[in-house]
């Protein structure tokens, strides 16, 4: 599996004064997490992506935190729509 960097999620919170612990509590999740979500070392869950967008509405997509996810979502409503039309 393949990870990456989320340079823009720490762009973000620091751009808004937050620290990663902040971003953790904000979020549900944990510092130790985050770090290792930042750093590359981890992918974030679906769950967690939807949370971390809610967070950072027009600042953060699903394609800046987990593009293979934002692929496949984009994949499925074009199928959606050649089979609605």
């Amino acid at each position: 599996m393949s990870y990456r960097r989320l340079t823009r999620l720490d762009q973000v919170i620091k751009q808004r004064g937050l620290t990663r612990h902040d971003l953790a509590v904000l979020v549900g999740s944990t510092t130790p997490y985050i770090n290792q979500l930042i750093c590359g070392l981890r992918n974030a869950s679906p769950e967690l992506c939807q949370r971390i967008i809610a967070a950072f509405p027009g600042e953060i997509s699903l394609a800046d935190l987990r593009p293979d996810l934002a692929a496949i979502f984009s994949r499925i409503q074009e199928l959606e729509a050649a089979a609605n039309a």
